[in-house]
């Protein structure tokens, strides 16, 4: 997860700010200035709602995964903080925001390419 240093009131793309609608896939690190990691931990380690609703993470997110040690996010998605971290934590409805389906519910948080998600011990999805 990372955050915008500076804030903005709208979508805005201030020169060398990445920014990209939809799911991404494969973006270098080096194209990602103008954001800050805040939170980078393996995948077996739980995420909480501390984590999530810091004040810290400014008003842009990037949501991504990457491989230990690689200079690339495998994928990543960006979206308002208010819409893809919602304070309902309750609504298995995910939100579209810049072309993705953001999702929260309980301890799973994500994205997808389609609304159609099944939560259970793993967040699967069909492919559009």
């Amino acid at each position: 997860i990372m955050k915008l240093q500076s804030r903005l009131n709208a979508y805005t793309n201030p020169a060398g700010l990445f920014f990209e609608e939809g799911i991404l896939l494969n973006v270098p690190l080096h194209l990602l200035s103008g954001w800050t990691e805040c939170y980078c931990a393996p995948y077996d380690q739980y995420m909480t709602s501390d984590d999530l609703d810091s004040e810290s993470m400014g008003t842009l997110v990037m949501m991504g995964a990457r491989l230990r040690n690689s200079s690339t996010l495998a994928l990543a998605a960006i979206g308002r903080r208010s819409v893809v971290f919602p304070d309902d934590v309750f609504s298995e409805k995910p939100t579209l925001e810049n072309g993705v389906y953001f999702y929260r519910f309980w301890n799973a948080v994500g994205f997808s390419d389609t609304e159609e998600i099944d939560l259970n011990d793993v967040d699967v999805a069909q492919p559009e």
